[in-house]
């Protein structure tokens, strides 16, 4: 085989891993270090350099290029969803518990977010790890080149249809893993209620609040095993959503 027929197949995957890997925690991001990032995928690439159409200039070579670098966007993406869903969860559950107030800086992200959301980021990430959900991403990624090689595209109807689908499974799964805790909170407000009807002479506004954010905690510690299961079945829905849609993508 001639250097460019290695070459070239090998960058072209290696656009494909990048792009793949960019929204991944753990292994891609801004969090990871750039030549740590670079040399997985680089490593990762040469052992999925598939068949690809002839390259004859710099054109058709940057058009494959950028071909590749979106599908492994979009897989990334719909891999990467999993964190969303538990963000939507926490944001949900934090609006009926009374927990949105405090802001703190999310590990995983890079960015400010509540306390419950930073709880539940550092609970997917480490299910993300234990569960080799890492490595499964990586075994997706590589099964894309066997089923999506470089010189198919997938039709642009196919594509939406999938972001729709990771879109509205990760949506729904958010509400799911909030859901325990907002019918808990229906319950204490109820409660309150009562107390306040029962004894009118109590300030109910100054009792309310720590009582809520005192229940809060409780219920948070109690759910937390919810959590992480319905985190772990986020994430192999999300693969499996992935693995169909590769192997029937046209």
């Amino acid at each position: 085989m001639t250097p460019e027929g290695f070459l070239v197949p090998w960058l072209l995957a290696a656009c494909r891993v990048a792009g793949f890997l960019f929204p991944l925690p753990v292994l891609g991001g801004p969090r990871v270090p750039l030549p740590a990032s670079v040399g997985l995928g680089l490593f990762v690439a040469a052992g999925n350099a598939a068949h690809t159409p002839p390259v004859r200039d710099l054109v058709a070579f940057g058009a494959l290029a950028l071909k590749e670098m979106a599908v492994g966007l979009l897989l990334g993406w719909g891999v990467a969803l999993a964190f969303t869903a538990v963000q939507v969860g926490a944001q949900v559950a934090e609006l009926n518990l009374g927990l949105g107030t405090g802001q703190l800086v999310d590990p995983v992200h890079g960015h400010e977010s509540t306390a419950l959301a930073q709880l539940w980021s550092t609970v997917a990430l480490v299910v993300y790890l234990i569960t080799d959900a890492h490595h499964h991403a990586l075994r997706l990624v590589g099964t894309s080149f066997a089923y999506l090689p470089p010189d198919r595209l997938p039709s642009a109807g196919a594509v939406a249809e999938l972001g729709a689908e990771l879109f509205i499974r990760s949506f729904l799964a958010g509400l799911q893993l909030a859901a325990p805790l907002v019918v808990a909170s229906l319950a204490v407000e109820a409660g309150i209620a009562l107390m306040a009807r029962a004894a009118p002479q109590v300030n109910i506004f100054l009792v309310a609040l720590p009582l809520k954010v005192g229940v809060a905690l409780v219920l948070v510690g109690m759910f937390l095993p919810h959590t992480v299961a319905g985190v772990t079945a986020t994430w192999e829905q999300g693969m499996r959503t992935l693995a169909a849609w590769i192997r029937r993508a046209p």
